[in-house]
């Protein structure tokens, strides 16, 4: 394969990847926010999550409603401020964050399993060169 046919692939593959779990990015989206909030380990604003995110307010607004609907969030006005939002994981958003993370592990050992572990390492470095790339850009 030479370098162009390569790229058509990788592209292929990273498309399939995405869309792989659901044809909606807005669950990405919502997963990704809940481990932003909990990595956070604090209360953050609506604000600052759309900052972080690179969202509109209104597009946090939908996530955090769908999140809180779920149960995974709460959202509660800022004591010093009633214009912002407050956003805090609740123990079932943890949870189900701890059952996205199980189901990814499993995921990822079933690949390791089928390429061994060598060729998953070079993998590996292959993706982090291309996330660093990403970052770049």
């Amino acid at each position: 394969m030479n370098s162009q046919d390569i790229n058509a692939a990788l592209q292929k593959t990273l498309d399939t990847l995405r869309f792989a779990q659901n044809d909606d990015p807005r669950l990405h989206r919502r997963d990704y926010l809940l481990a932003l909030v909990q990595q956070h380990a604090t209360v953050l604003s609506a604000g600052e999550i759309g900052q972080i995110m690179g969202l509109t307010t209104p597009r946090v607004a939908l996530l955090l409603k769908d999140l809180a609907a779920h149960g995974w969030v709460t959202r509660t006005p800022d004591p010093a401020d009633h214009r912002r939002t407050l956003v805090q994981l609740t123990a079932a958003g943890a949870a189900h964050l701890a059952a996205l993370t199980a189901a990814r592990t499993q995921r990822i050992a079933r690949l390791i399993d089928q390429v061994g572990p060598q060729d998953a390492a070079t993998f590996l470095k292959v993706l982090q060169v291309y996330a660093r790339t990403n970052e770049k850009a």
